[in-house]
């Protein structure tokens, strides 16, 4: 038709292509000639937009985006570090400076929950050395004496164990163990969560260690940890996946 809408395409090479209608754009990503990230924009309209950006274009481009991320890893570094990166450019709700978006992302089981804790755990392990070696050198040289080396240690390291969870959460969605597991915390109506919701999420947490195994219990049946009901959130896994167009 005479009237029918046309577009051109940038690839990310450089190479322009079009005019073209949208059954020739949807042939071309068919065919592999268009990329997620190549730039689309209507012939009567000046603005560039992503490929994966148009309605029609979506369906097709999502899957060739994650098997993309997905085949990037060779090594089995590489794949770790690249798991570590990996995170949805677009996740679940709105966290502190990371906007997020609620669909279809299903609640994090119980090993994942598990194992990035782990990670977690062994982190502020590390943390912990580091900060009793740093202690110990104060004292040997005299700058910290035998009443207040013990309180100074334990309370830098609870400071730096108490900003790692709430601020990386916070301001970063997930700490390092959630990130390599493929876990993150949102809250449960998609809304914007800050640093208070996360320091009571983390208080709770912190208050109930010594029931975990209640606090298990109640994920087993609730899909939620008694800290993400009584914060509002959820412990959700990663998913691929951008806003619409």
């Amino acid at each position: 038709m005479a009237n029918e809408r046309m577009y051109l395409v940038k690839t990310v090479d450089g190479e322009e292509m079009g005019p073209a209608d949208q059954e020739t754009l949807v042939k071309w990503a068919e065919n592999g000639k268009i990329h997620p990230d190549d730039k689309i924009r209507s012939t009567m309209i000046a603005k560039w937009d992503r490929a994966i950006n148009y309605d029609f274009l979506k369906q097709l481009l999502l899957g060739v985006e994650e098997a993309e991320v997905m085949k990037k890893n060779k090594t089995w570094f590489s794949k770790m570090m690249d798991r570590i990166n990996l995170r949805a450019p677009e996740l679940e709700g709105q966290s502190g400076i990371v906007s997020v978006r609620l669909e279809t992302y299903p609640s994090a089981s119980i090993p994942m929950r598990v194992m990035a804790s782990l990670m977690d755990t062994v982190i502020m392990i590390l943390v912990f050395i580091a900060v009793y070696f740093g202690c110990y050198a104060l004292f040997r040289s005299g700058s910290l004496d035998q009443n207040n080396a013990g309180y100074i240690c334990t309370t830098v390291f609870f400071l730096i164990y108490m900003l790692y969870h709430v601020m990386m959460i916070a301001y970063r969605v997930q700490t390092y163990g959630q990130r390599y597991w493929g876990v993150f915390l949102c809250r449960k109506d998609g809304q914007k969560f800050w640093v208070g919701r996360v320091f009571f999420y983390f208080l709770f947490n912190l208050l109930l260690m010594p029931f975990f195994l209640v606090n298990w219990v109640i994920l087993a049946s609730f899909g939620r940890t008694i800290p993400e009901i009584l914060t509002s959130m959820r412990m959700v896994k990663v998913k691929l996946a951008k806003n619409r167009a």
